[in-house]
């Protein structure tokens, strides 16, 4: 991939210099994107723009966003799509990750690890409290978590990118009916979910989704309704919760059948 200055006489470059002149000649306030007429009548504003080969400026995009074969060897260039958010929950980083994060928890007294779950945007670390612990986690054990899982992970930032691609979110354990962490979903593949499902404002409320639990990824939540796989964005994706049936049978037992 081409990271060295642009020849001031290629297509790109020219592209680039009219379209810095362009928004230095908007007045204060106005949005760039929008051309007006106020600065320079619009007969003019066609004859200033440079005349640019739109062919050979597609071959110097193509060229400098190329990703060669090199950066798939290097995985400190290169971590995957979209920056490699998406990597598969067992991907090295991920794991050299977790081991960090356990490390980090394991410093705080009080407390224990639950689970470490990975979303598209943001890692959620649950924890609870030690075995003799009075009461549950405090705000001040989740600060202190959160400050210790920083310290832990920024020496090694540059390497694995973990605090500049995700949004930390430290907690403990949510209600025993509501599968939250990746450990729960794992432990009730195959179980009866109802999945409710986000809706934007002013609009009518979807019905929730109703099947059996196949997998959680780092996107999507997979459900088999009638034998068919129904994957919904994880960013849609309010809560996943037991049946009533289902969560009168299991009782307080789901923490524990469901810890490794």
């Amino acid at each position: 991939m081409r990271n060295d200055a642009e020849d001031e006489g290629s297509e790109l470059a020219k592209a680039q210099r009219y379209a810095e002149a362009f928004r230095a000649a908007q007045p204060p306030g106005d949005d760039p994107v929008e051309v007006t007429t106020q600065t320079v009548p619009l007969e003019e504003a066609i004859d200033e723009i440079p005349r640019i080969n739109s062919a050979k400026l597609q071959k110097e995009l193509e060229e400098k966003y190329r990703v060669t074969d090199e950066d798939f060897k290097n995985p400190k260039r290169y971590y995957g799509i979209v920056d490699g958010i998406d990597d598969p929950r067992d991907a090295p980083w991920r794991l050299q990750g977790e081991d960090l994060i356990r490390q980090a928890v394991a410093r705080v007294s009080g407390v224990k690890l639950y689970d470490i779950s990975w979303n598209i945007d943001h890692v959620q670390v649950f924890v609870e409290p030690n075995e003799g612990s009075e009461g549950p986690v405090d705000m001040k054990l989740v600060v202190e978590c959160t400050e210790e899982i920083h310290r832990t992970l920024e020496p090694h930032e540059e390497e694995l990118q973990i605090l500049s691609r995700h949004h930390l979110e430290v907690s403990s354990p949510g209600a025993a009916d509501v599968l939250s962490t990746d450990r729960e979903f794992e432990a009730f593949k195959g179980f009866d979910v109802i999945v409710k499902v986000w809706t934007p404002k002013n609009f009518k409320a979807r019905e929730p989704v109703e099947g059996k639990l196949v997998r959680r990824e780092v996107h999507d939540t997979v459900v088999s309704v009638k034998g068919k796989e129904v994957r919904i964005p994880n960013q849609f994706v309010e809560e996943v919760r037991l049946p009533k049936a289902r969560q009168e049978k299991t009782g307080s037992s789901k923490k524990k059948s469901s810890r490794r």
